[in-house]
């Protein structure tokens, strides 16, 4: 035990923190006596505990021992050849401890730093305690971060230093999390090439932003892109590059894809697909996108990043618990909007904003030149950050204060005299101080108060990619997702050039620009999904009267290439090792359809067919199975569910005053239910299936696994199907650890108890009722093989099914099981294909 205070409560159960007693000299044995009176009063122990497993940064040998028993083991391997490794990749660390850090160091530690004991003070980390409260906080997690940046973070970053390798990222809060690993910037920044994942194809600005300007602030050469888990399989050559070109405008330099796969098991194994690798149709011709990813990440690494606004990253207020996730909040907003609004910035953390340097009404470090000083309403805040807020107002620096005026720091915690007068000489209204209560505000607040590096001319209806950095004389200008002909100034001068990132190819676009007297317009010549790398040389000047008005080159030929064309698919996947397919065999794969759109019982005299809402779309291998009806609220007599049988779906049910419909129940014999996994996890198939085909209630996730958890709704389900058998017989009934609540065969209750079960020849109805949400199956078998022998009938594709056992559900796909069926007939079934291929790529010839 560590501290033992308590404290008188208020009626919301909030704590006095005047009445903090401490009672830990009362403490004997581990007993506490202590007459409290008729007083309610909070006991606070504080008090640590070892977690095993975990790693402790703040160990002295943590980062000595990583290094020589993990990226040590790789060097000792290789031996000679151990130059032949370039970079490392740190992906989610997790220390398994987080928060408030302790060890045996620690207090000795705390004490040699701040100069005072902080025993004493625990219990401020948990309840507040008075003034001093932030001041804790502050302090407490100042020496955690160091300690750990000392022992862990900072050796690591010097064993790659010291071997010329780039040391990635992709930590769990990817700078969402600022508080992560106690300080999310100050960790980050031992990293070579600090970053973050953009799953889904998706271009996540604050993630971009943090890594990157933790990368412009402590110089560092690269800011890594993991890109893009969980695309899917169709995602095409056209969706990765334009994700590649938005993601590295903002801010990115160096790509690793996603996933490279040992082996996918003929499509059975994978995680958060695709891999955008051999597998992918358009490997063969992914080289000048590579090419040019390789000259953008050269480019866009060279020089110093340029940009007009800095917006302080708010980790004292998510320690100080003072309303921290509003600051977050406002933070994050306030850098969307700005950027959704052409204007790039960077996060600033509150070491590189003491020790930035005020010049020319700007704050300069590290080759930034912030004209624009953002306070993310931050009720706590650095004291060093106050005085350089202050210093930089003085000299005609623009500062923004959205919402919560600062009312704490690490100095004297809160109501301190001297930070008050510090705030009050900050926030005195003057005219380079604008105050604003939200972040959307910020934008039309700073219009016009200075020149910009860079300014939108026209309307722009999408977010525009914008990117600075000056390299030597010259003046790069990145953009992306711009429309042909938007209109833009840049606050730089000399002849403009476009280079080309996929030939390397640069050209003069003088025709297209006009220099004026604070700089250069210029219309951009290229579509918005063509990246333009705009360059000037200050010592290449346009010529005084190249153009009087701003217009477009004209166009020199243009040629009509027809609309009808041939086309043919070529196979381009090698299956020699069952990559695509199983069994393996050495030939070339060409397209396969995975995806129809589907309709029942149109009447079809072979027309052009066109989809609408009634086409369902479908996956291969997919079906309705059951019609559902649920989650109920109640469960309705016996007499009543035999009334429901229902004919067709999306037939009306009246259950307690509600009305319900039956709804089909899909999965595959093959993958299950599609989206759901099971404790494989979201990110697709691991090379085996459950055999838990009917799986009720909400879908939820834990630790990369999905399960089912109770619907709001009710907890009642009834499924519907029919069985088909091929004579009157006995057959097994099978089912999983959760039986049914009820089972109705041929109209006839059936104890779910029993062993068998008598089925008639041809369709058998089957109502299944559930009373919980559940994972489980309900199946029925031949009684005996012989009775399979001796029928005509056998179900279809026996071969196909015998195969396909060893990797679907490992025994209800199997040629003795009876085949269910949602429908009593046989439908009319109609189909149309979707162009949608997982393999193959498309040759076009104009006829």
């Amino acid at each position: 035990m560590l501290t033992v205070t308590s404290f008188k409560i208020n009626p919301d159960s909030s704590v006095v923190s005047e009445t903090r007693e401490n009672l830990l000299p009362v403490i004997k044995d581990g007993i506490l006596n202590y007459d409290f009176g008729n007083e309610k009063r909070k006991v606070v122990c504080v008090y640590s505990e070892t977690l095993i497993p975990s790693y402790d940064p703040m160990h002295p040998q943590s980062g000595a021992a990583y290094n020589k028993y993990f990226f040590g083991k790789f060097e000792e391997a290789l031996g000679e050849n151990s130059k032949a490794l370039n970079f490392f990749f740190s992906d989610e660390l997790n220390f398994r401890v987080g928060g408030n850090l302790w060890n045996r160091y620690f207090a000795d530690e705390f004490e040699k730093r701040k100069g005072y004991e902080v025993v004493p003070y625990l219990d401020a980390l948990f309840v507040p305690v008075g003034n001093i409260t932030p001041k804790i906080r502050l302090d407490y997690n100042d020496v955690i971060v160091s300690l750990s940046e000392e022992n862990f973070f900072q050796p690591v970053y010097q064993w790659h230093q010291d071997r010329g390798l780039i040391f990635g990222c992709d930590h769990g809060g990817r700078g969402r999390d600022v508080a992560e690993f106690g300080d999310y910037f100050r960790t980050q920044r031992w990293n070579q090439g600090p970053g973050s994942d953009q799953p889904f194809l998706s271009k996540d600005i604050i993630k971009a932003k943090v890594a990157a300007s933790i990368s412009h602030l402590y110089e560092r050469p690269r800011v890594w892109l993991e890109g893009f888990h969980s695309s899917g399989w169709g995602t095409s050559s056209a969706d990765v590059t334009d994700a590649i070109f938005a993601n590295f405008v903002a801010g990115y330099n160096l790509l690793s894809f996603h996933g490279l796969y040992y082996s996918t098991k003929g499509g059975w194994w994978e995680w958060a697909p695709p891999d955008n690798h051999f597998r992918m149709p358009y490997w063969q011709q992914i080289d000048p996108l590579m090419n040019s990813v390789e000259r953008l990440s050269y480019l866009l690494s060279q020089g110093v990043h340029q940009c007009d606004v800095a917006v302080i990253y708010p980790v004292e207020p998510v320690i100080a618990g003072m309303e921290g996730n509003q600051s977050v909040n406002t933070a994050f907003k306030t850098g969307e909007q700005l950027y959704d609004n052409g204007i790039d910035f960077d996060f600033i953390d509150f070491e590189s904003l003491g020790r930035s340097v005020v010049t020319d009404m700007e704050l300069h470090v590290s080759g930034e030149k912030y004209k624009v000083l953002v306070i993310p309403s931050m009720k706590a805040i650095r004291f060093e950050s106050l005085q350089k807020i202050e210093e930089f107002k003085k000299a005609g620096g623009i500062v923004v204060n959205i919402g919560n005026l600062p009312e704490a720091t690490e100095k004297n915690g809160a109501n301190d005299p001297e930070v008050a007068k510090l705030v009050n000489n900050i926030f005195t209204k003057s005219q380079n101080l604008i105050q604003v209560s939200n972040a959307e505000s910020v934008v039309s607040a700073i219009s016009g108060k200075y020149t910009p590096n860079f300014k939108i001319l026209t309307e722009i209806k999408e977010r525009p990619y914008v990117m600075h950095r000056t390299i030597g004389k010259r003046e790069i200008y990145a953009l992306y997702n711009f429309p042909s002909g938007s209109k833009c100034f840049f606050n730089a001068k000399g002849k403009p050039e476009l280079w080309n990132p996929w030939n390397g190819e640069i050209v003069s676009i003088e025709k297209f620009a006009k220099e004026t007297k604070e700089g250069t317009e210029v219309i951009l010549p290229l579509s918005e999904k063509e990246i333009q790398i705009l360059v000037f040389d200050s010592e290449n000047s346009i010529p005084a009267n190249s153009m009087e008005i701003l217009s477009q080159v004209k166009l020199l030929k243009q040629t009509d290439l027809g609309n009808q064309w041939e086309f043919e698919l070529k196979p381009s996947q090698d299956n020699q090792w069952g990559d695509y397919q199983l069994p393996a065999f050495n030939e070339m794969l060409g397209a396969q359809v995975r995806q129809l759109h589907f309709s029942e019982n149109k009447d079809y005299q072979g027309e052009i067919l066109n989809f609408n809402d009634s086409w369902k779309l479908v996956t291969c291998g997919n079906g309705a199975q059951f019609l559902k009806l649920g989650a109920l609220p109640d469960l309705p007599s016996e007499e009543e569910i035999l009334k429901m049988t229902p004919q067709n779906v999306g037939e009306k049910v009246l259950v307690s005053g509600k009305t319900f419909h039956w709804e089909e129940y899909d999965f595959s014999w093959q993958t299950g239910v599609e989206g759901d996994y099971g404790h494989q996890g979201y990110h697709g198939l691991k090379g085996e299936m459950y055999d838990n085909f009917i799986r009720l209630g909400a879908i939820d996730e834990e630790k990369h696994s999905k399960f089912r958890k109770p619907e709001p709704e009710g907890n009642y389900y009834i499924l519907f199907t029919s069985v088909i058998a091929p004579g009157e017989e006995d057959f097994k009934l099978l089912t999983g650890d959760e039986k049914p609540f009820l089972l109705f065969v041929n109209g006839t209750k059936t104890d779910v108890n029993s062993s068998s079960v008598k089925l008639n020849k041809g369709a058998n109805p089957i109502l299944i009722i559930y009373n919980k949400a559940c994972e489980t199956y309900i199946t029925f078998r031949y009684p005996d093989v012989s009775f399979l022998q001796n029928n005509r009938f056998q179900c279809a594709g026996t071969r196909i099914m015998e195969f396909f056992r060893s990797i679907g559900m490992e025994s209800k796909f199997h040629p003795d099981y009876l085949l269910l069926n949602q429908h009593r007939h046989c439908n009319h079934l109609v189909f149309q294909l979707m162009v949608k291929f997982r393999f193959g790529m498309m040759e076009f010839n104009r006829i």
